[in-house]
């Protein structure tokens, strides 16, 4: 197949391309960019500036990337090599006959291998500290501390970074001294809340409670309070006990994907942004002061906790004629996987948390026409709070939340050069948004060799990036976007973020405002005309807001062993009191909730102070650390 596609080019250039691209094409020596032989798979490049190779003499490297408007590589003349990735996030692997991920292969002779979760972490994440880290890099945030810790199984990549790769560098730059762990050196290479400028607000997937459009509509409007959001979902199931012939579901928590999400909502209930496991307990929704003090003290538990878990509990013992509960009590077990599924179904009603954990389900039932059955984020607080929702794009960055790269790493020299040149704009257009129309009609024939057809150009008009109606309609179904788009590689590699710098648009199609409204369905145009919104985040009362230079403390890791590290464990939902005392103050009956939540404020106030205060001293020297870095 190879060698009949390498003939095809050799023909095809020879036709069409200029004297001085028909003469590299017809050369077969080593070095050069063109065409030849049929190349020898997985050879392991020198990690070199520009040496030779078996894999790099058969490919078309640096012409085709100059075909393409894509930046030139000194990987173009290096052997083929293959890095596996593993992430702890649950997904499924994209082809790799993806036709942008061969021709970046066909550009740098790279092949990235994604192991996506199956199981849980912590123990899966053990198990590979404790035989090595076979992969050649990981993306599991904080627990990347735990593989420092456990004997260097992680490298520092500053050095590496500077040496290899410059643009990583520069874009690196405004995070630089936060990237860096106590002892000076630069362990993760971040892939999250990098915004070359501020995303546009027409895209949220963050924090909300995501209620199904079919219960707006079924109401005639959205519920105005907590109390009423629940008494929405009840209604409902009570008037349709089956979806689609299926049990309906009133509420799914989704502990077993991310414990947070079982114990975050009272925080946003109390007005305060995703402080994580740290309060801000005087910080207004814009700025903050240093007056920290963790979610584990009585008073704010008693205060914001009690009434969120108090519902649930109520909930979870409230149930329809039909004898269905509005919480389900198999929430709790049902695995991080089954709770994708069963939304993807279409049958589950409200579910609070984050909407991109989520997002391959929402995708699922968009591709499946299920519009009706996708959800709106809307946002509720006590009485007396503000809203604090929703944070503006670029305002915030968490420092751990990125690769590392493994000892084990088969070249860190190359893998940095790869990421160097994934992360420059032009590479990051191209993995977002596809190929300019210009470009790809110049070179048509080229691309269907690499499966390339229409339905993969953009263009620009009045300097705004716009998809053809059939690419609108392609990338609506995430199956075909995970095999046919550079959507995957760009999420798991250093990645621009925001809007590009180069012209103002959004990195993400979905995030642009003109893209937003001609990808709408008809069923979401109709929607937002009855319920008289312009965009999904309509219901929102919250408003997009820039954080402080400290936001988010829970992208800071304490030192393995230490009191901040300690206070973590005995407090938290893995094995401390969280763990022991939530859940069953949930589940057991109404009638123990009160002497249940004594004997849990007993255990809170059983913290030992040298705990407290470790992790009360930790996240004040994160938060001043940050500041100074950001200059005051």
């Amino acid at each position: 197949m190879k060698k009949l596609f390498k003939k095809f080019i050799a023909v095809f250039l020879a036709v069409m391309m200029c004297v001085v691209l028909v003469a590299a094409c017809a050369t077969d020596t080593p070095g050069t960019d063109g065409g030849g032989s049929d190349s020898t798979p997985g050879g392991i490049g020198d990690g070199g500036d520009g040496g030779t190779g078996g894999g790099g003499s058969d490919r078309m490297g640096n012409e085709l990337a100059r075909l393409l408007g894509l930046p030139e590589t000194p990987m173009a003349d290096l052997d083929d090599i293959e890095f596996t990735i593993f992430t702890r996030n649950m997904g499924i692997p994209g082809s790799q006959e993806n036709p942008f991920l061969q021709i970046v292969k066909e550009i740098t002779g790279v092949t990235i291998n994604i192991e996506f979760l199956v199981g849980d972490v912590n123990t899966i994440w053990g198990t590979m500290l404790a035989g090595g880290i076979p992969q050649d890099a990981m993306f599991v945030g904080a627990l990347a501390s735990e593989a420092y810790a456990a004997g260097n199984r992680i490298m520092p990549i500053d050095e590496l970074i500077e040496a290899h790769a410059p643009n990583l560098r520069a874009h690196y730059d405004p995070w630089w001294d936060l990237m860096k762990a106590d002892d000076g050196r630069v362990y993760t290479a971040e892939i999250w809340g990098t915004f070359a400028a501020p995303q546009q607000i027409e895209f949220f997937n963050g924090t909300a409670w995501w209620l199904q459009k079919a219960v707006i509509d079924f109401h005639g409007r959205a519920p105005n309070d907590f109390d009423e959001l629940f008494e929405f979902v009840f209604d409902y199931m009570e008037a349709n006990p089956e979806i689609d012939g299926m049990t309906t579901l009133g509420v799914e928590i989704g502990v077993n994907a991310h414990t947070w999400l079982l114990t975050n909502p009272p925080i946003f209930l109390a007005g305060n942004a995703n402080w994580g496991s740290v309060w801000n307990r005087h910080g207004s929704r814009e700025g903050a002061a240093l007056d920290l003090a963790p979610f584990q003290t009585r008073d704010w538990v008693d205060t914001n906790a009690r009434p969120y878990f108090a519902k649930l509990n109520e909930m979870i013992h409230r149930t329809t004629s039909h004898g269905q509960p509005v919480i389900d009590i198999e929430t709790f077990s049902r695995s991080g996987a089954a709770f994708e599924s069963v939304i993807a179904q279409g049958r589950v009603l409200l579910v609070p948390g984050q909407q991109w954990i989520w997002e391959n389900s929402t995708n699922q039932l968009i591709a499946a026409d299920l519009i009706e059955r996708t959800h709106v984020p809307l946002d509720f607080v006590w009485p007396g709070n503000e809203f604090n929702y929703w944070d503006l794009g670029g305002g915030s960055f968490a420092g751990n939340n990125g690769l590392n790269i493994s000892l084990n790493n088969k070249d860190p020299i190359r893998f940095a050069q790869f990421m160097d040149w994934i992360v420059q704009e032009p590479v990051q257009r191209f993995l977002s948004w596809g190929i300019e129309r210009d470009i790809y009609n110049a070179n048509e024939a080229l691309l269907r060799g690499f499966g390339v057809d229409d339905g993969y150009h953009y263009f620009y008009e009045n300097g705004r990036i716009v998809r053809p109606q059939v690419m609108r309609d392609l990338q609506q179904d995430s199956r075909w976007l995970r095999n046919n788009m550079g959507r995957q590689l760009r999420d798991i590699l250093p990645k621009i973020q925001g809007t590009f710098l180069s012209d103002g648009n959004a990195v993400d199609p979905g995030s642009s405002p003109e893209e937003y409204m001609a990808g709408l369905s008809d069923f979401d145009r109709e929607f937002f005309t009855r319920h008289g919104i312009h965009h999904f985040t309509g219901f929102m009362n919250s408003e997009p807001l820039r954080r402080p230079a400290f936001y988010p403390l829970w992208g800071a890791e304490p030192t393995p062993g230490s009191d901040a590290a300690e206070f973590a464990t005995y407090v938290g939902m893995t094995a401390g009191i969280d763990s022991v005392h939530i859940i069953p103050l949930i589940t057991n009956s109404p009638d123990e909730f009160a002497d249940r939540w004594e004997t849990y404020l007993v255990a809170i106030e059983s913290i030992p102070a040298n705990l407290m205060q470790g992790h009360l001293t930790f996240y004040t020297e994160v938060a001043e650390r940050a500041i100074a870095a950001a200059g005051g």
